[in-house]
């Protein structure tokens, strides 16, 4: 996140993005994304995560949000290969199911450890 905007994403009542902004794609490119996740419109939230716990705690925070109509932050981690980064995430019912999600960059550290990543 080279110039530490937030990243915002939409997804509609039926889990696909309807929207991203934000420094969603100089976050995506910086990270080597390709075109599919640098312009995921209309594609499913679901697609972007390739482990079942994470799909899982995913799922339990949508329903808890949609249900409530309550506002739901939370610190996360996403790292990329060489760098660690400490984040907030805000998840804002909307009407009709759905969900504003916004990340912030809290800080960020070189990685201890580099490893690759699964092509998505």
């Amino acid at each position: 996140m080279g110039d530490n905007q937030p990243i915002f994403y939409v997804i509609d009542g039926e889990d696909r993005i309807t929207e991203t902004g934000g420094g969603w794609t100089a976050f995506a490119t910086a990270n080597g994304a390709d075109a599919s996740v640098v312009a995921p419109v209309g594609r499913s939230l679901w697609s972007a995560m390739l482990d079942r716990q994470t799909r899982d705690v995913y799922k339990r925070l949508l329903t808890a949000v949609r249900s409530s109509g309550i506002e739901v932050s939370f610190p996360i981690r996403c790292d990329a290969p060489t760098v660690e980064r400490w984040m907030r995430m805000t998840l804002t019912p909307a009407p009709n199911g759905r969900v504003a999600f916004k990340s912030e960059l809290l800080r960020a550290a070189p990685a201890r450890h580099r490893f690759p990543f699964a092509a998505l």
